[in-house]
């Protein structure tokens, strides 16, 4: 079960020099309780569906988009659900269940 990620961010300047970031770790919660978490289709088209949640220790998803914002919140009422992302302009976005076995997913539209 992995526990940490690690990542560095390389930039390159339009002359063609490069440069990198110093390596970041990402700490991950326990999502063991949530290993079976699927999305599917992916991509869509306006529909998904989540699949696996454990009603018990989620309480909610967010839609992040590609600049940071959280463009969606739901509540979590049982342990599958289909979200309605119609209203959302095609892009990549990020799900984040939120609970306690923290998963994020990313997914395109």
């Amino acid at each position: 079960n992995i526990t940490a990620l690690y990542y560095r961010i390389k930039q390159v300047d339009f002359d063609g020099n490069c440069s990198f970031s110093n390596v970041e770790k990402v700490v991950l919660n326990n999502i063991s309780e949530n290993e079976n978490l699927t999305f599917y289709p992916n991509p869509f088209t306006d529909k998904v569906m989540v699949n696996g949640l454990t009603a018990n220790t989620i309480n909610k998803i967010e839609i992040i988009n590609t600049n940071g914002q959280t463009v969606k919140h739901l509540s979590i009422t049982s342990t599958e659900e289909e979200i309605n992302l119609a209203d959302l302009p095609k892009g990549i976005y990020i799900i984040h269940v939120i609970g306690k076995g923290n998963k994020t997913k990313l997914i395109r539209l």
